[in-house]
């Protein structure tokens, strides 16, 4: 069978010790026709010197001339890709060997699909082992990211004119939560998608991945959410606006952020001022912020206690 070629992007900075790892996942996978383009995101020149060591073709080097960031980094390593698909890696997470194989069966069975997405796993030393199932993503896209942030780019395989502009999908200013605003932006181009139901990609998190910083995710969130406010409120409507800016105070209230807790839950109840939650958390704080967050924190205890 003719293995089509698929281009693996990998953005690295400043974790050379970890590359090695990442590399040989890759080339470990059961599919082997492959691009493997690690861009170095202005660091040292010791990442250069572990791709070097490999001594095989199928594996790029490009630098950039500054520190991109995460979507800077993935936007300037689509241009050297030459694959029929294209697919995205972290340096710090991993696929199981059958990624690559698994995601082309679903668009060897459906060849007009635009992207194919799988389930996936998210670890760490201090949380349980979580799955997260796309099937939903899948089968109603654009309700469901306008929602809530679902895929990561690791869990997705990509036909390359899905990419095409793509300057338009990626967005240097949504660092951290930037796969959730590609996606958003994607979904506006009512593309076709198709869903291996397989674990097939890990994330590892991790306190020194930028994800793991609070603030950061905060006010990456703020920013998308306001940016994509009128298409939240067109296909989703006002209580699922609410929701966002209710998500982005709690991510406040866990590094004790009182005026941005204040702000967003006042953002909150403004855009859905009836709905049961919004009347509720209002209600509380009126005793305060602390206390009525020490309210809320235990109400949250005992909801997730019933489940």
């Amino acid at each position: 069978m003719h293995e089509p070629l698929v281009s693996i992007i990998i953005p690295t900075f400043n974790r050379p010790d970890i590359l090695p790892d990442t590399i040989n996942n890759v080339l470990a996978q059961t599919w082997q026709n492959t691009q493997i383009i690690i861009i170095d995101d202005g660091t040292s020149e010791k990442s250069m010197e572990v791709v070097k060591s490999y001594n095989d073709d199928r594996i790029i080097y490009k630098k950039t001339k500054e520190n991109l960031g995460c979507a800077g980094a993935r936007m300037f390593g689509i241009q050297f890709s030459e694959g029929d698909f294209i697919t995205f890696l972290d340096d710090d997470d991993e696929w199981t060997n059958n990624y690559l194989t698994n995601q082309y069966k679903i668009f060897k069975w459906n060849p007009s699909l635009d992207f194919v997405m799988c389930d996936y796993q998210v670890q760490s030393d201090n949380i349980d082992k979580h799955i997260h199932n796309m099937k939903p993503f899948a089968i109603n896209f654009k309700k469901m990211i306008h929602q809530r942030p679902g895929p990561f780019f690791q869990c997705c395989m990509f036909k390359n004119k899905i990419l095409e502009n793509i300057e338009e999908l990626m967005d240097r200013n949504a660092v951290p939560s930037e796969d959730w605003d590609f996606f958003m932006n994607l979904a506006m181009r009512n593309p076709s998608i198709g869903y291996s139901p397989n674990i097939d990609f890990k994330w590892n998190y991790s306190k020194t991945s930028q994800s793991a910083n609070l603030f950061l995710e905060a006010k990456s969130l703020e920013y998308i959410v306001q940016k994509h406010r009128k298409s939240i409120l067109q296909i989703c409507g006002r209580i699922i606006l609410s929701d966002h800016f209710r998500r982005i105070a709690r991510i406040y209230e866990r590094i004790n952020d009182l005026l941005s807790v204040n702000k967003f839950y006042g953002k909150a109840f403004k855009s859905a001022p009836f709905w049961w939650k919004n009347i509720l958390y209002k209600f509380l704080l009126t005793f305060g912020t602390k206390i009525g967050l020490q309210f809320i924190s235990s109400l949250r205890k005992m909801r997730n206690n019933n489940e």
